[in-house]
């Protein structure tokens, strides 16, 4: 068969399995990549956690390192996008991701400046850092200066 993915795959092998996304309707295209990313998330350490949450002072009130100038938001932007973190926080970071939606996360739109207002910089960068109940951390999957241009794009989502 010819080539029509651009990856050098045949098209009926495309996904791995022998399956096509002409015979397969949307639903079930979307319940198997649920299963994916469940599959992923736990791979990548997601729990459930129903333990308090605290964040220590000295960890709150660490300032961000990077301004957010464009440069720094367009890289947070690049990081956020090509990480899991769409699939529970959507790629507008309007709280309504697949995993969200499916799983009925409580996640927060982070499109309202009310959202983060509560939340230092130091605190962002710790969530990320270190994870908070579902959510794993990504400190053994990305850099500390990675994780702050994140926060940068995030406080981005209110100024839109």
């Amino acid at each position: 068969m010819e080539d029509k993915t651009g990856g050098g795959m045949d098209q009926d092998r495309w996904c791995g399995v022998g399956c096509k996304p002409d015979v397969i309707g949307v639903a079930l295209w979307r319940k198997a990549a649920l299963i994916c990313a469940f599959a992923c998330l736990g791979a990548a350490g997601c729990r459930n956690s129903t333990t308090s949450f605290a964040i220590a002072p000295e960890e709150a009130s660490r300032p961000n390192p990077f301004p957010a100038t464009p440069d720094v938001i367009a890289t947070g932007k690049k990081l956020y996008d090509g990480s899991d973190c769409t699939l529970c926080h959507g790629a507008a970071g309007d709280g309504k991701g697949p995993l969200s939606r499916d799983l009925k996360y409580n996640t927060r739109d982070w499109r309202a400046p009310a959202a983060l207002s509560s939340f230092s910089d130091g605190e962002l960068f710790y969530i990320l850092n270190k994870g908070k109940g579902a959510m794993p951390g990504y400190a053994d999957r990305d850099s500390p200066e990675h994780l702050w241009q994140m926060v940068d794009y995030l406080r981005s989502f209110a100024r839109q």
